[in-house]
């Protein structure tokens, strides 16, 4: 049976937006003697990546949409490729719509209405509810850390981006790319456990177009990928789009949950 479990993405916008360079001398030397280590952090691919969040940050409702790639490898060993297209409507600051659909036809959308967080399996015609907390940033913690359930790419959804601060043993400006026709700056990353690579449009909009993340530390160094083909900031959100309203005949799944915890700590997407 082909598996389609992958790990989900790491915290991209996290990871890129507040990097601090560190002195060569102050890096510890990492265990693995094959371990490449950068001790240069271009200032200008940090500048451009913490640029890229901050204008992010400051949209009160934007819609999105994402074609990903992930590799997941199999009991055999062998790699596969499987797709899906997500599409994300925020309107700060707890407000959330999303639709994905998968190669193989799943549709799931889900709701956040500021009280429930809901899921709805198209092909099912089943959903299930659980109460949440009144605000995204504790919504997506408590999805992560009590459900155990963490929404894909939730980094990109955060009102509040002041926590996303870890370290980077490296940043790379690698030049001037295009997207589909969207002129980007192309950066590279590195930390201790992941290689990523981010594409930001140029000019007075620093939409995320693309990012490629590598896994090093898992077997293989499997690879996600996203192309950030649509961006919004001014999409229809009147309040029924995040209402959930249960179609005819939907069948509705008991979910039986802990009570919401509060947490600052950021979600990995």
């Amino acid at each position: 049976m082909l598996s389609r479990s992958a790990p989900l993405i790491v915290s991209i916008v996290a990871l890129a937006a507040c990097g601090v360079e560190r002195p060569a001398e102050e890096m510890s030397e990492p265990e693995d003697d094959t371990m490449l280590v950068a001790a240069e952090i271009d200032s200008q691919a940090v500048d451009i990546a913490r640029g890229a969040v901050q204008f992010l940050a400051s949209q009160e409702r934007f819609h999105m949409r994402a074609r990903t790639a992930r590799e997941v490898e199999q009991e055999s060993g062998e790699f596969l490729e499987f797709t899906e297209t997500r599409e994300i409507t925020i309107r700060r600051p707890n407000k959330l719509f999303g639709i994905g659909s998968r190669d193989d036809g799943q549709v799931r959308r889900v709701w956040y209405d500021g009280e429930t967080f809901t899921v709805y399996d198209q092909g099912e015609n089943a959903y299930g509810q659980v109460p949440v907390p009144d605000d995204l940033d504790a919504t997506l913690d408590y999805l992560e850390t009590v459900l155990e359930m963490p929404m894909p790419m939730a980094d990109l959804f955060y009102n509040d981006l002041s926590h996303l601060d870890v370290e980077i043993l490296s940043a790379t400006y690698v030049g001037e790319s295009r997207v589909e026709d969207v002129e980007c700056d192309h950066l590279a990353f590195r930390n201790d456990a992941v290689d990523w690579q981010m594409w930001i449009q140029r000019g007075d909009t620093p939409w995320i177009r693309k990012f490629v993340i590598n896994y090093r530390e898992l077997p293989g160094a499997p690879q996600f990928a996203a192309v950030l083909d649509e961006w919004d900031r001014a999409p229809a959100t009147h309040d029924g789009l995040f209402e959930f309203t249960p179609p005819d005949d939907a069948v509705q799944i008991e979910v039986s949950v802990p009570a919401p915890i509060e947490t600052e700590e950021g979600g990995d997407g």
